[in-house]
Protein backbone atom coordinates (compact mmCIF):
# COMPACT_ATOMS: atom_id res chain seq x y z
CA UNK A 1 0.00 0.00 0.00
CA UNK A 2 1.73 3.32 -0.78
CA UNK A 3 0.89 6.79 0.68
CA UNK A 4 0.00 9.61 -1.50
CA UNK A 5 1.42 12.90 0.52
CA UNK A 6 -0.79 16.46 -0.46
CA UNK A 7 1.41 18.46 -2.65
CA UNK A 8 1.52 21.82 -0.86
CA UNK A 9 2.40 25.46 -1.93
CA UNK A 10 4.63 27.58 -0.40
CA UNK A 11 2.10 30.03 1.30
CA UNK A 12 -0.30 27.15 1.97
CA UNK A 13 3.05 25.57 4.30
CA UNK A 14 3.36 29.28 5.73
CA UNK A 15 -0.43 29.42 6.55
CA UNK A 16 -0.56 25.82 8.10
CA UNK A 17 1.71 26.84 10.66
CA UNK A 18 0.97 30.18 11.66
CA UNK A 19 0.41 30.12 15.79
CA UNK A 20 0.89 26.12 15.92
CA UNK A 21 3.51 25.11 18.07
CA UNK A 22 2.69 21.43 19.14
CA UNK A 23 1.41 19.95 15.07
CA UNK A 24 2.95 17.15 13.11
CA UNK A 25 2.78 17.15 9.52
CA UNK A 26 3.95 14.91 6.58
CA UNK A 27 3.74 16.80 3.25
CA UNK A 28 5.40 17.75 0.23
CA UNK A 29 5.97 21.20 -1.45
CA UNK A 30 7.65 22.76 -4.58
CA UNK A 31 9.65 25.55 -4.40
CA UNK A 32 12.93 27.07 -5.75
CA UNK A 33 15.85 27.62 -3.30
CA UNK A 34 16.13 31.22 -2.57
CA UNK A 35 18.33 31.65 0.01
CA UNK A 36 20.89 29.19 1.67
CA UNK A 37 22.39 30.45 5.70
CA UNK A 38 25.78 28.92 5.47
CA UNK A 39 26.91 30.55 8.58
CA UNK A 40 26.76 27.27 10.66
CA UNK A 41 26.28 24.87 7.36
CA UNK A 42 27.71 21.92 9.14
CA UNK A 43 28.52 20.52 12.44
CA UNK A 44 31.28 18.17 14.22
CA UNK A 45 29.70 14.94 14.48
CA UNK A 46 31.20 11.80 15.99
CA UNK A 47 32.41 9.38 14.12
CA UNK A 48 30.63 6.44 15.24
CA UNK A 49 27.75 5.98 12.88
CA UNK A 50 25.36 5.01 16.02
CA UNK A 51 25.96 7.55 17.81
CA UNK A 52 26.08 11.16 15.83
CA UNK A 53 27.20 13.29 18.96
CA UNK A 54 28.89 17.03 18.51
CA UNK A 55 32.34 16.37 18.87
CA UNK A 56 34.41 19.07 20.86
CA UNK A 57 38.42 19.75 19.78
CA UNK A 58 40.99 18.82 22.38
CA UNK A 59 43.67 21.48 22.02
CA UNK A 60 46.07 19.60 23.91
CA UNK A 61 46.37 16.02 22.31
CA UNK A 62 44.70 17.38 18.72
CA UNK A 63 41.91 14.90 19.45
CA UNK A 64 38.27 15.12 18.93
CA UNK A 65 35.87 13.59 22.02
CA UNK A 66 32.14 13.13 21.36
CA UNK A 67 30.03 14.73 23.98
CA UNK A 68 27.45 11.76 24.10
CA UNK A 69 29.38 8.38 24.17
CA UNK A 70 32.55 10.29 24.93
CA UNK A 71 34.81 8.49 22.56
CA UNK A 72 37.97 10.17 21.06
CA UNK A 73 38.55 10.79 17.32
CA UNK A 74 41.51 11.86 15.29
CA UNK A 75 38.77 14.18 13.27
CA UNK A 76 35.26 14.86 13.06
CA UNK A 77 32.92 13.44 10.51
CA UNK A 78 31.13 16.66 8.98
CA UNK A 79 27.39 16.87 9.07
CA UNK A 80 24.82 19.23 7.13
CA UNK A 81 22.58 21.17 9.35
CA UNK A 82 21.39 24.34 8.11
CA UNK A 83 18.61 26.40 7.23
CA UNK A 84 17.41 27.34 3.71
CA UNK A 85 14.64 29.43 1.95
CA UNK A 86 12.13 27.90 -0.41
CA UNK A 87 9.80 30.20 -2.54
CA UNK A 88 7.34 29.87 -5.28
CA UNK A 89 5.79 32.85 -7.39
CA UNK A 90 3.40 33.83 -3.75
CA UNK A 91 5.23 33.07 -0.59
CA UNK A 92 8.44 32.08 1.22
CA UNK A 93 9.21 29.42 3.95
CA UNK A 94 12.25 28.55 6.05
CA UNK A 95 13.26 24.64 6.08
CA UNK A 96 16.19 22.90 7.66
CA UNK A 97 18.20 20.85 5.88
CA UNK A 98 20.09 17.87 8.08
CA UNK A 99 22.14 14.84 6.62
CA UNK A 100 22.65 13.34 2.94
CA UNK A 101 19.88 16.31 2.17
CA UNK A 102 22.67 18.52 2.13
CA UNK A 103 24.75 16.35 -0.56
CA UNK A 104 21.51 16.63 -2.70
CA UNK A 105 21.33 19.97 -2.76
CA UNK A 106 24.46 21.40 -2.71
CA UNK A 107 25.88 18.73 -4.80
CA UNK A 108 28.83 18.18 -2.44
CA UNK A 109 29.67 16.34 0.75
CA UNK A 110 29.42 18.27 3.87
CA UNK A 111 33.20 17.29 4.63
CA UNK A 112 34.63 19.03 1.50
CA UNK A 113 32.12 22.45 1.85
CA UNK A 114 33.83 22.25 5.56
CA UNK A 115 37.15 22.24 4.44
CA UNK A 116 36.30 24.66 1.38
CA UNK A 117 34.47 26.78 4.12
CA UNK A 118 37.83 27.36 5.98
CA UNK A 119 40.06 27.18 3.38
CA UNK A 120 38.57 29.06 0.21
CA UNK A 121 35.97 31.65 0.96
CA UNK A 122 35.42 31.99 -2.44
CA UNK A 123 34.86 28.51 -4.08
CA UNK A 124 32.43 28.25 -1.01
CA UNK A 125 30.48 30.99 -1.70
CA UNK A 126 30.62 29.73 -5.55
CA UNK A 127 28.90 26.28 -4.55
CA UNK A 128 26.14 27.77 -2.51
CA UNK A 129 25.35 30.04 -5.12
CA UNK A 130 25.27 27.06 -7.31
CA UNK A 131 22.68 25.53 -5.44
CA UNK A 132 19.89 28.55 -5.62
CA UNK A 133 17.70 28.93 -7.95
CA UNK A 134 16.78 25.43 -8.69
CA UNK A 135 13.33 24.00 -8.10
CA UNK A 136 12.42 20.86 -6.34
CA UNK A 137 9.85 19.11 -4.32
CA UNK A 138 10.13 18.81 -0.67
CA UNK A 139 9.27 15.74 1.06
CA UNK A 140 8.55 17.82 4.71
CA UNK A 141 7.65 16.50 8.17
CA UNK A 142 7.49 19.04 11.05
CA UNK A 143 8.10 18.74 14.79
CA UNK A 144 7.95 21.47 17.44
CA UNK A 145 11.30 22.33 19.37
CA UNK A 146 11.37 24.78 22.30
CA UNK A 147 14.72 27.16 23.17
CA UNK A 148 14.68 29.42 25.98
CA UNK A 149 10.80 28.79 26.51
CA UNK A 150 9.65 29.97 23.40
CA UNK A 151 8.15 27.09 21.14
CA UNK A 152 7.90 26.82 17.21
CA UNK A 153 7.48 24.47 14.74
CA UNK A 154 10.62 23.14 12.41
CA UNK A 155 9.83 21.89 8.78
CA UNK A 156 12.65 19.21 8.31
CA UNK A 157 13.48 17.89 4.69
CA UNK A 158 13.26 14.10 4.21
CA UNK A 159 13.62 13.85 0.48
CA UNK A 160 14.03 16.21 -2.38
CA UNK A 161 13.54 15.90 -6.29
CA UNK A 162 14.62 18.18 -8.51
CA UNK A 163 12.15 19.54 -10.94
CA UNK A 164 12.83 18.98 -14.36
Amino acid sequence: MTCSLQLMTVAQVSGMLNGATDMVALFTVQGKVSKIYSASLVYNSCSDNNCGGTVSQVIASNEWICKTCKRKWPNPKYVYNFLFDISDSASQTRLQCLGKIGDLLLGTAASEMAELQHRDNMEFGEKIAAAKNKAYVFKCNTRSDTFLGITRVIISVLDIHKVV
